[in-house]
């Protein structure tokens, strides 16, 4: 009997440990998660400045071509 229970002790111990790992692993990907958000809203906010910029530019372009051209 003494034996099952120093079994079953050891057993709880490698259980906890287990436990205790996983949890700090699940914290750390957690904050991973959270940083490749953070990048990616940065990519997408840099994405649209330069939509933005680029379709600023073509419409001065298409106006000036349409002025040097006399164009109405």
């Amino acid at each position: 009997m003494e034996d099952r229970v120093r079994s079953l002790e050891i057993a709880n111990a490698k259980l906890a440990t287990s436990v205790e790992h996983l949890s700090s692993t699940v914290t750390i990907l957690a904050s991973t998660v959270q940083d490749l958000r953070d990048t990616m809203n940065q990519g997408r906010g840099a994405l649209w400045i330069m939509m933005a910029a680029a379709g600023s530019i073509g419409a001065i372009i298409v106006t000036l071509a349409k002025k040097v051209l006399g164009i109405v």
